[in-house]
């Protein structure tokens, strides 16, 4: 099995695996061109917001995440925002695909490169919680941007990001529970 992916990378492609075939895309667009505003059919929750982020890293503090340190929580918003994504969503990613990377997980500063499990698992590719961060917030804008009418974001993001027809339930709910944590 051979997986191909179109990106936009800066830094050459470190993976472990012979399997995953890499193209750069300079095309791609993000918010600077305001892509995702184009879209009539995204509710205004998928898009960037300013966060609570005391809130935020309390939340993922109780969840003994590394996440709630540097480079790894900077870099997650840093995407969201460079995507016109909201920051919640990628850490509900986080949530589904790792748990919010616990500390206690002896792989932890590994995972944390790539919570998102980008290019099928963190084992795979690794490189760093900015790359994959970038990687993680194109794939959602790039999902994001075609959605049509009368879609479930996280069920039309679940159509290509993850194997499990059932992940846009995990990740919808997490988004949920963040959504209430920072308010």
């Amino acid at each position: 099995m051979i997986s191909i992916y179109l990106l936009n990378i800066n830094n050459p492609v470190k993976t472990n695996s012979k399997n995953i075939i890499v193209y750069e895309n300079k095309n791609v667009k993000t918010k600077r061109n305001n892509l995702l505003s184009t879209n009539n059919n995204l509710p205004k929750y998928v898009r960037y917001k300013t966060l609570n982020n005391k809130k935020l890293k309390n939340y993922l503090y109780n969840k003994n995440s590394l996440l709630t340190e540097e480079p790894y929580f900077s870099s997650i918003i840093a995407a969201a925002e460079e995507f016109d994504i909201n920051p919640l969503i990628l850490f509900a990613i986080t949530g589904q695909e790792q748990g919010f990377v616990p500390k206690n997980n002896k792989f932890a500063k590994k995972i944390a490169n790539n919570p998102f499990n980008v290019f099928h698992s963190w084992k795979e590719y690794n490189s760093d919680i900015k790359d994959s961060s970038r990687i993680a917030a194109r794939t959602v804008f790039n999902l994001l941007k075609t959605m049509p009418k009368e879609q479930d974001p996280f069920k039309w993001i679940n159509n290509t990001y993850a194997e499990d027809i059932n992940w846009h339930k995990g990740v919808k709910s997490l988004y949920n529970d963040l959504e209430k944590a920072i308010k």
